[in-house]
């Protein structure tokens, strides 16, 4: 039986994918939100179970978040009926107490062995919202962030990272911020998690980084790939 006692924060953050660096970060959503972001340097810090209950948002929603394991190889055995989670119902997902994040989601564009693909943002991301914010000094915008943290979050325990993607209708294990399943892979995502405290319930946190202007650009997400790849060649 697995217990939440049984894992620390590093169990969460898988390895940093081979020959990848990040080259730009970007953040979608509607444009009062990305212009409040690039005047005053507000993040959201969504709870990661809230992404769960998303249901008809396409982009957002998703049943695994917050969990901290998936089972494949379990039966669940009514009467005389024996059930595969493979054919017959959802997969057995494991949720351990005290072990809860924040979470702020970007897009990254990730420089893979010197080359880029294209189209460089799958279009599906376009759901976000209607303005990209693309982050310009990334070192930078991070160092701010745990700056940030710091002064302003009661909890100290945050990490940031690249997600990875995994099939999980063949794959088990454990789940955590950062890991999803690879439909989710259009959506190359960067994220920032603050580990939420044991005894407070659930609630977003908000992160004042002050003005980002110098280092966060504004742009109308329908000319995004094509101002992009001008600006990387």
């Amino acid at each position: 039986m697995v217990r939440s006692q049984d894992y620390k924060q590093k169990d969460f953050i898988p390895p940093w994918p081979e020959n990848k660096s990040v080259c730009k970060l970007l953040k979608f959503g509607a444009r009062e939100h990305m212009r409040q972001l690039w005047d005053e340097g507000v993040l959201f810090m969504r709870p990661l179970e809230d992404y769960k209950s998303m249901e008809g948002d396409s982009c957002r929603h998703d049943r695994n978040e917050g969990v901290g394991y998936v089972y494949n190889d379990v039966n669940v055995t009514l009467g005389d009926l024996v059930l595969s989670p493979k054919e017959d119902f959802e997969r057995c997902t494991w949720t351990p107490d005290g072990i809860r994040w924040n979470v702020y989601c970007m897009f990254s564009i990730q420089k893979d062995a010197g080359c880029f693909n294209l189209p460089l943002i799958d279009p599906r991301n376009f759901e976000f919202g209607d303005t990209a914010a693309i982050i310009t000094d990334a070192t930078e915008f991070l160092n701010r962030v745990k700056r940030s943290i710091k002064l302003n979050s009661k909890s100290q325990n945050f990490a940031w990272w690249l997600v990875k993607y995994i099939d999980f209708t063949e794959s088990e294990g454990i789940v955590g911020p950062f890991r999803k399943d690879k439909k989710y892979s259009y959506q190359n995502e960067f994220r920032i998690a603050v580990q939420a405290l044991s005894d407070i319930k659930s609630e977003p946190l908000f992160l004042r980084l002050g003005s980002l202007r110098d280092i966060v650009s504004l742009h109308d997400i329908k000319s995004l790939n094509a101002e992009l790849q001008t600006s990387l060649k």
